[in-house]
């Protein structure tokens, strides 16, 4: 054996060592950072499904209160009607702001909402950079915030 083809073949080895070794650490950091997104991920569907409690919560109790004021308009004009419609602009304002944070992220998960196996996965790459961890984490911060108003709010009309 020469010495060309032992350096050679030598030069071969280090190459492939170094691709194998660049790749188990780019895959590292994949699965890595995607456990930290799928966490992420999961806390924000957990914040947005939350989010539907109160507001269903409300819409009843609201329901409720509309039939109330059509059979008695009088009420509406009393200091408990000028309470509530004081409520309900703060709540319509935070309703406004509940709704844009969830279009926002409705316009964010687009191409990933559909059931059909192929656009998911050709969704995937589009979603990966739409919707990185600071995003998610923006999105959760804010559904968050909307809860606790939502809760509030809630909590306010049926006390």
């Amino acid at each position: 054996m020469d010495p060309a083809t032992i350096l050679s073949v030598t030069a071969t080895c280090a190459k492939i060592a170094k691709t194998a070794w660049d790749l188990g650490e780019a895959l590292y950091t994949f699965t890595r950072d995607a456990k930290v997104i799928n966490k992420t991920l999961s806390a924000l569907i957990e914040q947005s499904r939350a989010v539907r409690d109160p507001c269903e919560l409300l819409a009843g109790f609201l329901e409720g209160v509309g039939q109330d004021v059509v059979a008695h308009p009088a009420w509406a004009t009393t200091c408990h009607g000028a309470q509530l419609g004081n409520t309900l602009r703060v709540l319509q304002r935070q309703l406004t702001g509940c709704e844009a944070t969830l279009e926002s992220l409705c316009k964010t998960t687009e191409g990933i909402r559909s059931t059909d196996t192929a656009s998911a996965k050709k969704a995937w790459a589009t979603f990966k950079f739409n919707l990185c961890k600071e995003s998610m984490l923006e999105h959760r911060a804010q559904l968050s915030l909307h809860l606790t108003a939502l809760n509030t709010s809630l909590h306010i009309l049926t006390w």
